[in-house]
């Protein structure tokens, strides 16, 4: 009998609780869901709007690279870079995408600046032996200096 009695204000107890909590609950949840999708689909920040943590020209910075990639990686990976130059070719992806080549130290080596989708109609008014700056991200070397998310600096 005591038993049933203190089950059921238990019971009772929960239930005022319940009612409290689970619309707190359903909120939080609903926050973190809501942070999560947009920090899921944030984009990229646009490079044309930051400051270039470096300047320099394309046949030095490719130098660098051949020289001592090692040193070039810590001076310029993962960093906003202006790079000037002259453009050795424009090139566009099945994608529409378009890349801008500089012309490096020798004839082998070059930087390869990728556009961000956004600076796409930049790109595409270029020509080749134009003199440009492209501020962009680095991602190192593969056989070109490799610039991403670029735009053209004006």
């Amino acid at each position: 009998m005591i038993a049933e009695y203190w089950i059921i204000k238990i019971k009772n107890k929960m239930k005022k609780y319940l009612k409290i909590i689970l619309p707190i609950l359903l909120v939080v949840i609903g926050i973190v869901a809501w942070y999560g999708y947009s920090e899921y689909n944030r984009g990229h920040e646009d490079v044309s709007k930051q400051k270039a943590d470096i300047t320099i020209n394309a046949p030095d910075l490719t130098k660098a690279f051949s020289e001592d990639e090692d040193a070039a990686n810590a001076l310029y990976l993962d960093k906003a870079i202006a790079v000037s130059g002259t453009i050795k070719s424009v090139d566009k992806d099945e994608s529409g995408n378009y890349t801008i080549q500089l012309a490096g130290e020798s004839e082998l080596s070059n930087v390869s600046c990728q556009m961000d989708e956004r600076h796409n109609n930049e790109a595409a008014n270029l020509h080749t032996g134009e003199k440009i700056t492209v501020k962009g991200t680095c991602t190192g070397v593969l056989m070109d200096v490799v610039l991403i998310r670029c735009a053209v600096d004006k």
